[in-house]
């Protein structure tokens, strides 16, 4: 991977987080305004929950591109550099694993 991909990747990480907990703040506001509303304005209740709704479903949607991106990352060593995808790939036994691979085959 070269330096520019790498510095994409790692922009595009901070982006769907940046989004991600945007969404979130927003539904969760747009859902807290819903159930406030229902005793003083009733019209605005149903609009402002499908919203709320709405922008959860965009905000886990940013959630899964997040973790699909750091996923994908892991598998490449160089992506390592990035402190999250390093975590990740640490927790989930991918650093080590060429050189696991390579032992086996010299050991049998």
């Amino acid at each position: 991977m070269d330096a520019r991909t790498l510095e994409a990747s790692r922009a595009r990480l901070a982006e769907l987080r940046r989004e991600e907990i945007e969404q979130l703040a927003v539904s969760a506001a747009a859902t807290a305004g819903s159930l406030v509303l229902t005793s003083v304005y009733r019209p605005l209740v149903l609009p402002l929950f499908v919203g709320g709704v709405a922008l959860g479903v965009l905000a886990i949607r940013c959630l899964w591109q997040h973790w699909d991106l750091v996923d994908r990352l892991a598998d490449d060593r160089d992506a390592h550099v990035i402190p999250e995808v390093g975590a990740y790939a640490a927790r989930h036994g991918r650093v080590d694993d060429d050189a696991n691979v390579d032992s086996s085959r010299h050991s049998g």
